[in-house]
Order: C-alpha cells, then sequence, then structure tokens
C-alpha cells in the first residue's frame, strides 16, 4: 500500500495508479495519498457512498497509532467518482485538497476513455 505522497501535481496523482472504480477503493487512494506510510486495519463500506476506513501509522517518534479516515464519494457525469468530502482524523479535508484529488481522478477517467477509444 505504499504510493506517492499527497502533493499538489497531477503527476503525483496519476503515478499512484488507476482509477478507483469502487468508493472503498477511492478512500483507501486517499489514504494512500495522504498518508503513504499508514495500513488499513478496517474498513466499513455502508452506505456506499461514505466509506469509513480505520487506518494504522507511525507517528513523529515512530510508535504506531490508529486514525480513521471517512470519505463522502458521488458519480460525476462521466460515469467515474469523485471525492465530495473527506475527514482525516476529525479534520476535513480542504476545499483545495478536494480539487486535487479530484483533478487527479477526472485524468484516470479521461485516460479511461481514451483507451476504451483507441
Amino acid at each position: 500500500m505504499r504510493c506517492a505522497p499527497f502533493a499538489f501535481g497531477a503527476a503525483l496523482l496519476l503515478a499512484c495508479g488507476a482509477g478507483r472504480g469502487d468508493p472503498v477503493e477511492l478512500c483507501t487512494g486517499v489514504l494512500e495519498r495522504k498518508l503513504p506510510a499508514s495500513e488499513v486495519v478496517g474498513i466499513v463500506p455502508r452506505p456506499l457512498d461514505r466509506p469509513e476506513i480505520t487506518y494504522a501509522a507511525p507517528d513523529e517518534d515512530g510508535d504506531p497509532v490508529q486514525g480513521r479516515l471517512a470519505c463522502e464519494v458521488e458519480r460525476s457525469r462521466s460515469g467515474g467518482l469523485r471525492l465530495r468530502a473527506a475527514i482525516l482524523d476529525d479534520r476535513p479535508l480542504s476545499e483545495t485538497e478536494l480539487v486535487v484529488l479530484n483533478a487527479g481522478l477526472l485524468l484516470d477517467d479521461l485516460e479511461r476513455i481514451g483507451r476504451k477509444k483507441g
């Protein structure tokens, strides 16, 4: 579950792999981008558009700590998923973070559509 750290650039977002096919995969991808050293401990996939992930990650001292990521997703007009909101350890992701994450998802959708046509 290693991936490039979250950065403000679509190139790094695309480097993390293919588009997310379901809300749990999308939420897991957000966790990979925000906390690449984390490991998923548990997933609550219901309701379908609001998965929650419990994770373990090392703190500044290297000690393991548990946290939670709650996502709210929606389908775009092109059929792909978009992140409507996310809360990481009681801190909502900013509008800027959501825009950057969704830009990467849009680029993934465009690449997928291009492969179908080509």
